[in-house]
């Protein structure tokens, strides 16, 4: 019989003792929207040598980078767990009316995890893993998205299933949602039709010339980039980021700094979830306007940004739901 591509879950568990130790039970497991939720990452070389025939003389093994790529919905709990493996920094308050408050920031460095992908019958399991980009997507007013990518320096097919973990479902358990969130720049409203925030950790796999698979996942730079689809009501925005004021008309000698804050919320009721996003120092790239269009319509405009300052300070994201600790 063939795999059913629907029976698919991921479970992850953080390595709270660090590299090599690993748990045995899941801390949060979900279903994918998409994506591949294991990739061996081999990389196979051809022999460059010559012989009597043209014939290609063989292959050769010379490494391989497990990772695993999937798409979700963002899910008021489990979402805790993934902005923990993004950023490695928390603090956490609360209770307050049930309702704990996680503070996250970029850290130097960042935990481990281990990533149990269950397809069909079969668990394969990505160990010693870091989480190397997380994107946070809303398209419309509806759910919010992620996209993850991690990378292991290890795997094992038709590993142990771990046990137990809190399931969590968009459809029973609820989504973060941008309807009745709020959007800001420069600390004004402003009308977003859709968005992209991307949080990227620059993950190098450290090669180790005695095993097949890396030594080690370490960490580059940590970067968050923002691109949002503004529908203006005029072009005084587009002039301030080209300009560096409202009213200026030459193009600046240096790029606009500004702020961010980006909020959405959880299933509606008196302990409703939400998560923030502040950027305090929020550097614009040059905002791009769409060409003309004879069958007319509202103008949009793509303002894309990038966080910047130091790795304590660059951003914030605070997370304020039901979980008491991830």
């Amino acid at each position: 019989m063939p795999v059913n591509k629907r029976l698919v879950t991921v479970g992850l568990a953080k390595q709270t003792s660090g590299k090599g130790v690993y748990p045995t039970a899941a801390d949060y497991v979900t279903g994918v929207s998409g994506g591949s939720v294991v990739q061996t990452g081999i990389k196979d070389d051809d022999f460059s040598s010559t012989w009597a025939t043209r014939a290609l003389e063989g292959r050769d093994r010379t490494g391989a980078v497990p990772a695993s790529e999937y798409d979700l919905y963002a899910m008021p709990k489990s979402i805790g767990e993934l902005l923990m493996a993004a950023h490695g920094a928390k603090a956490t308050t609360g209770p307050v009316s049930t309702l704990y408050s996680h503070v996250y920031t970029p850290a130097n460095s960042l935990p481990y995890y281990v990533v149990d992908a269950l397809e069909g019958t079969e668990h394969e399991m990505l160990k010693d893993c870091k989480l190397d980009s997380l994107e946070i997507d809303f398209p419309n007013a509806g759910a919010v998205k992620l996209k993850t990518k991690w990378i292991g320096a290890n795997i094992s097919f038709g590993a142990t299933a771990l046990t137990g973990g809190v399931n969590e479902r968009p459809g029973i358990d609820g989504v973060l949602r941008s309807a009745g969130g709020s959007f800001q720049l420069d600390g004004a409203a402003v009308r977003v039709k859709s968005g992209n925030v991307k949080i990227g950790n620059a993950l190098d796999p450290i090669e180790n010339a005695t095993i097949i698979t890396p030594d080690d996942i370490f960490e580059g730079m940590v970067s968050l980039a923002v691109s949002l689809v503004l529908i203006p009501d005029d072009l005084s925005t587009y002039r301030k980021i080209t300009t560096g004021t409202t009213g200026g008309t030459t193009i600046a000698n240096s790029p606009l700094s500004g702020s961010l804050d980006l909020k959405w919320v959880g299933p509606p009721g008196a302990n409703q979830p939400t998560l923030e996003l502040v950027v305090p120092n929020l550097v614009y790239d040059p905002a791009q306007i769409p060409a003309a269009d004879p069958k007319g319509g509202a103008m949009e405009m793509t303002v894309p940004a990038v966080a910047a300052g130091s790795a304590t300070n660059a951003w914030t994201a605070t997370l304020v739901n039901a979980v008491s600790t991830y």
